[in-house]
């Protein structure tokens, strides 16, 4: 019994630092730039541009051909949309009193975002030859964003006695492709769960095959891949308050006020969603290891002496006295 308590425990010891002796760790950092866009459910507003920036590091284990990632990212979005043209048709007095029909005709409005992100990656994938592929998941949190709108205004004016609609006098209010710009207004989103994928190549050269305690280990490596992330839940916070167009009269003539969609009452009952594709380059440094020195150890029994080597301390006492 004690024979087989020994043998497995020899056993479970050789299979464990076996394992261990695999294992590697690393910290990395990196960088991606790609493609940044929001998306809506019902397509109430185009992605017309978008662009978006991330740094990241973290830890990434290696065992054998397996990954484990796990990370902090911060990235910075600017995502463009366009939306369908809006018309206004008001019912006012001119100057004489006279009621009249005021056509606005509002056209080209784009509604720009900046965004600020964190997000925590954890990654599970494996490494084959140069080739390596990584899938996960990250929380992203929104912790800025500034929108801006802009949009060009055509109005005109038409009397229920006159035939046809009055253009061009601006003296009147009455102009052609006017440009406006919105105010600039803070947008948050809510928490949103991303799926992710990566596939690349690692650029260091490496012998395939060949092992040993003299085959150079090499401390930093470099990857570059290509990289795909997707939100699965629904961003929008579902709590906005103002109209994404509305007017009012200053006494000088009607002003108006623009809003970014997503930011708008009219976007409440949208689900909203984030998508970023793009090229990422990583830096993998590899974390030293404690090893213990199996020359250097003192076993039971043995004593050093100068020169070199142990001595049996039970066989030559006179030593021990020393």
């Amino acid at each position: 019994m004690k024979m087989q308590k020994l043998i497995l425990s020899v056993f479970c010891s050789v299979l464990i630092e076996g394992a261990c002796a695999q294992v590697q760790n690393f910290a990395f950092a990196g960088a991606d730039v790609g493609y940044a866009a929001l998306l809506d459910n019902k397509k109430a507003a185009q992605p017309a541009f978008g662009a978006g920036a991330s740094i990241n590091i973290g830890y990434e284990l290696q065992y054998r051909k397996l990954l484990f990632d796990v990370g902090l990212t911060g990235r910075f979005a600017r995502s463009v949309n366009t939306i369908s043209d809006d018309y206004l048709y008001l019912r006012m007095l001119d100057t004489e009193g006279d009621e009249f029909n005021y056509n606005c005709h509002f056209f080209n409005t784009v509604n720009k975002l900046n965004s600020a992100y964190i997000s925590v990656p954890v990654m599970i994938g494996f490494q084959t030859g140069k080739m390596y592929m990584l899938a996960g998941a990250k929380m992203l949190l929104s912790i800025a964003g500034v929108s801006e709108v802009s949009t060009y205004l055509t109005t005109t004016a038409s009397y229920d006695r006159y035939i046809g609609e009055l253009q061009n006098m601006p003296d009147h209010f009455v102009f052609e492709d006017r440009y406006m710009e919105g105010n600039a207004n803070s947008l948050l989103f809510a928490p949103q769960l991303n799926v992710c994928a990566e596939i690349g190549w690692r650029l260091e050269h490496s012998i395939v095959g060949v092992t040993g305690y003299d085959v150079p280990k090499k401390k930093i490596q470099y990857r570059i891949g290509l990289f795909a992330e997707y939100g699965v839940l629904d961003q929008h916070k579902h709590n906005a308050t103002q109209s994404r167009l509305s007017y009012y009269d200053n006494g000088e003539g009607l002003q108006y006020d623009i809003n970014h969609i997503y930011g708008s009452v009219e976007a409440n009952d949208l689900k909203l969603a984030n998508l970023f594709v793009g090229i990422r380059f990583t830096v993998l440094f590899k974390i030293p290891e404690t090893k213990d020195c199996v020359l250097c150890k003192d076993n039971a029994g043995f004593k050093s002496v100068k020169g070199g080597g142990k001595i049996n301390a039970e066989l030559h006492p006179h030593l021990s006295k020393k």
